[in-house]
C-alpha cells in the first residue's frame, strides 16, 4: 500500500478509541463506488462499519506460496480508484504466476454496482481460464 494511503488510514483510525477505520462518505463516493447511483452509494455507505485496523497492516505469512501453485484468474476493474493506477493490475495480478487477467468496466464495488456484469465475467473466467 502506498505510504500516503497508509498515513491517511492511520489518521482515520486515530479518530476512534478502538482504532477501527471509518470510511468517510467523500472517499467512498469518489474512489470506491463512483459509478453507482447517488441512492445506491448513500444506502451502501449507511451500512458500512469501521474496518479493524490490524488486518489492514499485518502482513500475511503463508507457510508455502499456494498463490503460485494454484490456477488463478484476476479481474481488473477499469474504474477502480481505491489505489494508484497500476497497483491492482499489473501490480497485484503479476504476483499470480500465469493468471488469466480480464478487465471489466466498473469500480471497486462491482458486487453492488454491476452484479450481473461481475457474475458474467466470473463465469467466463471459470469456464475458459487455465
Amino acid at each position: 500500500m502506498p505510504e500516503q494511503m497508509r498515513t491517511a488510514i492511520s489518521e482515520l483510525a486515530s479518530t476512534r478509541a478502538d482504532r477501527a477505520i471509518p470510511m468517510p462518505w467523500e472517499l467512498w463516493r469518489a474512489s470506491f463506488i463512483q459509478t453507482a447511483s447517488e441512492q445506491l452509494a448513500r444506502d451502501s455507505h449507511r451500512r458500512l462499519v469501521p474496518e479493524p485496523y490490524l488486518p489492514v497492516f499485518e502482513p500475511i505469512r503463508l507457510s508455502r506460496p499456494v498463490h503460485r501453485e494454484l490456477p488463478a484468474a484476476f479481474l481488473s476493474f477499469t474504474h477502480d480508484q481505491t489505489m494508484p493506477p497500476g497497483f491492482w493490475h499489473p501490480g497485484m495480478s503479476s504476483r499470480l504466476n500465469g493468471a488469466t487477467v480480464a478487465e471489466i468496466d466498473g469500480d471497486h464495488e462491482m458486487p453492488l454496482t454491476g452484479p450481473g456484469q461481475l457474475s458474467g465475467a466470473l463465469h467466463r473466467l471459470a469456464t475458459t481460464a487455465g
